[in-house]
């Protein structure tokens, strides 16, 4: 059941209608994305473009998974040398299993930028 809200005119509350709400917003184009236990209202710049931002707000957490997931530390493509191997056991037996920066490689912001393009392209419906 939804809570009602009240006004005081004078001595006397009266209901208000839940259009009301949108009375304080400034003049402009709103999108405004009611899911269960929230309501999210964003002001959209441009209408033309309202149904993409609307995809990019469903698909906001999966866009951040997947770009955190592709911006992490990977392993070299090459094998460490006998020597190399020696030396990351020392390491090991001092630091832990810590990797240092210089054992890996990062994706590139191209590549960043397209998990979350293919985050977006998996969440193809809003759930309901």
């Amino acid at each position: 059941m939804r809570e009602k809200l009240y006004t005081r005119q004078g001595s006397r509350f009266v209901p208000v209608h839940e259009n009301r709400y949108f009375d304080v917003l400034p003049e402009g184009a709103w999108l405004v994305i009611v899911g269960p236990g929230n309501t999210a209202i964003r002001r959209a710049l441009n209408p033309a473009y309202a149904e993409l931002e609307a995809a990019m707000r469903t698909a906001e957490d999966a866009m951040c998974t997947a770009m955190i997931e592709a911006s992490k530390l990977r392993p070299r493509e090459h094998e460490m040398s006998k020597k190399e191997q020696r030396a990351w056991a020392a390491y090991k037996e001092i630091m832990g299993d810590d990797i240092p920066r210089y054992l890996g490689v990062y994706a590139s912001v191209q590549e960043i930028v397209q998990a979350g393009l293919d985050a977006i392209r998996g969440c193809d419906r809003v759930k309901k």
